[in-house]
């Protein structure tokens, strides 16, 4: 023992009360003891002495154990309490230990005192911890049923036989019951037969499967979602819980955000499609005027511009022509547009090689219209100047990823490399006053990048530009 025990001690005659201090001395008990004699004497030392432990006689001068006993459990119930008595019939004994006495002592076999009293004051601590074990369940108890009473969310906990064990009022408002007639039962007594199989078929393959099971389920004319779960019971068996969602209003507004994004989904296409057919209409109005011109330069100017509106007018189709409509494979595109590219300008007699090396990369329209524009530019002045006469070539398309280095964009980057006729020496394209080149160098810092040519073995046209330009 560390601390000092406050023994009140009931005991009118000092010699015994001495052999009793002696006796606890020697069991090695450190105390405090304040003896009293009288009835009104033991109860100001409850209330004031604050006893940790009673030790009394059975019988006193106009007061006796039963008495004591009885003011103990109205005024320090927890409080443990040894009777050390001369003599007590079997019959009193048996009385006092009903009424809550801890043990009983002989005077004249003290040796167990020091016994009975570690294992009375053990016997206090467990009640103690056991009573504050049980105040504190019965507060979880009653947060926990405040948590689902006040979820708007139906909840519920059934058995192994699926029949309910609880029901929050939300899911008493369901049914239109009080919990005490939803409890016991199971599904098929509170609703319809065939709604009943659907939430039985549920629970056992949320049993089965040993998860969460997600399931949609109309009753009524509502949607609910339901989630169950396996729950282990009390008594070692295995329930279903979980929660039922109504999520009626949540399908409504679903339904009409689908219905609205097909609706201007609709629109969009719609929308590219008109783009494309007024293109294709200033295309054809080039064309007649193309053909009331003996201006073989002026003819030349109309073809190049018809070419770069038919680029445009080729990103507007494949949007229209596609299931998205945010954004166009470029790998997909570059090849079609390379294709008309070169029936449109190539020789027909030797056209050259067209190669590619494209990643798969998907690109918004405001980048795919400048990029498709500067890729028109490249190749069709790579068909037109770079092979002349019969010369035979090869051109190669590639459109790269550029990993980014720390702290770095990632990069996109074109490249548009011949082996035909090669540039004149000293060619700057920064400087080259050609319509083309003015146009790629202005579409490319509209992109956030910059043209650079390469004159080798190959000629190279470059623009690199960065993913998140906006």
């Amino acid at each position: 023992m560390t601390e000092k025990l406050h023994i009140l001690l009931l005991e009118d005659n000092a010699s015994d009360a001495e052999l009793i201090e002696r006796q606890l001395k020697k069991a090695g008990i450190g105390f405090v003891c304040e003896r009293v004699k009288t009835r009104t004497a033991f109860l100001q030392a409850l209330k004031t002495f604050r006893p940790d432990l009673i030790l009394t006689d059975y019988s006193l001068p106009k007061f006796n154990a039963l008495q004591a006993l009885a003011l103990r459990k109205k005024n320090a119930p927890l409080t443990p309490f040894i009777i050390v008595t001369g003599s007590i019939s079997e019959e009193i004994a048996v009385e006092c230990m009903k009424d809550g006495a801890d043990d009983y002592l002989l005077k004249d076999h003290l040796v167990r005192l020091g016994e009975a009293v570690r294992h009375s004051l053990t016997n206090r601590r467990l009640q103690v911890e056991k009573i504050a074990a049980e105040e504190s369940l019965r507060s979880n108890e009653l947060l926990y049923r405040t948590f689902i009473d006040s979820n708007t969310d139906m909840v519920f906990l059934k058995d192994s036989e699926f029949r309910h064990l609880l029901a929050n009022q939300a899911l008493c408002r369901f049914y239109g019951k009080a919990e005490n007639k939803i409890i016991g039962k199971t599904d098929f007594d509170l609703m319809g037969k065939s709604a009943a199989a659907k939430c039985r078929r549920s629970d056992k393959q949320a049993l089965a499967e040993n998860k969460i099971n997600v399931s949609e389920e109309t009753v009524g004319g509502r949607t609910f979602e339901t989630r169950k779960f396996p729950v282990k019971l009390i008594d070692g068996r295995i329930g279903v819980g979980s929660y039922i969602r109504d999520i009626s209003d949540r399908k409504r507004t679903e339904e009409q955000i689908r219905a609205s994004l097909l609706e201007k989904e609709v629109l969009l296409k719609e929308i590219h499609h008109r783009v494309k057919n007024n293109l294709q209409i200033i295309s054809g109005l080039l064309t007649l005027q193309a053909a009331q011109i003996n201006d073989e330069r002026l003819q030349r100017m109309l073809k190049e511009s018809q070419s770069r509106i038919w680029t445009m007018a080729l990103i507007h189709q494949t949007l229209y022509q596609s299931g998205n409509l945010a954004d166009i494979d470029m790998a997909d595109y570059i090849r079609s547009l390379a294709g008309n590219l070169l029936s449109s300008y190539a020789q027909p007699a030797m056209p050259p090689t067209v190669s590619f090396d494209l990643v798969p990369v998907r690109l918004v329209i405001d980048k795919a219209i400048p990029l498709a524009l500067i890729i028109n530019e490249l190749v069709s002045n790579s068909l037109k100047y770079a092979f002349p006469g019969d010369r035979k070539g090869r051109i190669k398309i590639e459109f790269r990823v550029i990993e980014a280095d720390a702290g770095q964009a990632p990069m996109y980057t074109l490249t548009v490399t011949n082996d035909g006729v090669p540039l004149p020496a000293g060619f700057d394209s920064t400087k080259n006053t050609g319509f083309g080149l003015q146009l790629v160098n202005m579409l490319a810092g509209q992109l956030g990048g910059k043209l650079q040519v390469y004159s080798r073995e190959w000629t190279e046209f470059q623009v690199t530009f960065p993913q998140n330009h906006s």
